[in-house]
């Protein structure tokens, strides 16, 4: 027969739980570093971010995988929090643990206007992130055809491969086959892939 426990050792034992939850919300909280400048972009909002960076914290503080306040900005399309940060002086070429940078995660995302703002800050438009993806690539996919034109023009390479040997081409075919874009882009990479057999004949599949 169980004995009945003491009232102050039941009450720890219903609260357990309870405390064990808060401290897990602690430890991630602190893995993202929601008292930072990153933990505010991601967690808060505009003035939230405004208000530490005024109180002197790090904007460019490194927390989860090594992510700045401006990668979660430029990777949720917040362009106002981007440019606050930028303003403040944000690192625009630090990469996380995978190597990606803001410009990556905003070309990714079809981020078109913080691609742009980016780009005018400094930021290194031939990065290429530990898996290969570089910023052409995910502008494809992304079918940000003003993105895509805009690192055409600057020179990056439109055989360029990531690791899993995805290319503009590969990326800009997942857009469907009756998409605009994909035509569009298709018959840009044509152009500027008349050295590449493979590319090209790529590009007409493309375009069909």
């Amino acid at each position: 027969m169980m004995l009945p426990l003491p009232k102050p050792l039941l009450y720890t034992s219903k609260m357990a739980n309870t405390i064990r939850t808060v401290l897990s919300l602690l430890v991630t909280a602190s893995l993202l570093g929601c008292w930072s400048v990153g933990g505010a972009t991601y967690w808060g909002s505009t003035k939230s971010v405004e208000a530490r960076i005024e109180a002197g914290a790090d904007v460019d503080a490194q927390g989860w995988y090594g992510f700045t306040a401006l990668m979660w900005a430029a990777s949720d399309g917040d362009i106002e929090k981007v440019r606050l940060l930028l303003d403040a002086g944000a690192d625009v070429n630090m990469k996380n643990k995978h190597s990606m940078t803001a410009l990556l995660y905003a070309a990714y995302g079809g981020f078109t206007e913080i691609v742009h703002l980016l780009k005018e800050a400094g930021a290194d438009v031939n990065v290429r992130s530990e898996y290969g993806a570089t910023a052409l690539i995910g502008a494809a996919g992304a079918g940000d055809i003003e993105s895509f034109q805009l690192f055409l023009d600057a020179g990056l390479d439109v055989n360029a491969q990531t690791k899993n040997r995805g290319t503009a081409l590969t990326a800009a075919a997942g857009l469907g086959r009756n998409n605009q874009r994909r035509w569009l882009m298709s018959k840009t990479l044509h152009d500027h892939a008349q050295s590449s057999t493979r590319a090209r004949n790529m590009a007409q599949y493309l375009r069909l």
